[in-house]
């Protein structure tokens, strides 16, 4: 299971490493807001993964299965991320869990069933739940328009 999660946040942190700042980037944003490093990754992406078509997780999945090769910017960034990330994941695992307990214990954890049982309850979880669920889908949603305009 933990490690599980820690797969998790590793492609998660990848994907917010890619994400941000070439947005970061075509929308102006100043150099300090992370850009430094996500150049790191990308020259890295450029590296290891030039002859992987982008999409369904393939080109994270690539930079994954080179993680012990990534440059030091770039192992830097994805760890800060990951920090964050499990802090993040943490917060929200502590202010679902009673309802997670109510309405999906009998669920089977993995491949995003836990988030389907909540999204399935959407209406009826506590307003801490709610929040972390509301604050999570914005930044896929976030991430995935990004994604879009690259």
């Amino acid at each position: 299971m933990m490690k599980q999660v820690c797969s998790l946040i590793f492609v998660l942190a990848l994907a917010v490493a890619f994400a941000v700042p070439s947005h970061a980037a075509e929308s102006g944003e100043p150099e300090g807001h992370g850009a430094g490093h996500g150049a790191a990754c990308r020259d890295d992406m450029k590296k290891f993964c030039k002859d992987i078509k982008p999409g369904e997780g393939r080109m994270m999945e690539c930079m994954k299965s080179h993680e012990a090769e990534l440059s030091s910017g770039c192992k830097s960034m994805m760890a800060s991320k990951k920090e964050h990330m499990k802090e993040r994941m943490h917060s929200a695992h502590e202010a679902c869990k009673p309802d997670v307990e109510k309405f999906c214990k009998d669920i089977e954890p993995g491949k995003g069933r836990i988030m389907e049982c909540l999204k399935s309850h959407e209406s009826e979880l506590s307003a801490a739940c709610k929040d972390v669920h509301s604050k999570m889908q914005s930044k896929m949603d976030q991430m995935k328009h990004m994604k879009k305009h690259d």
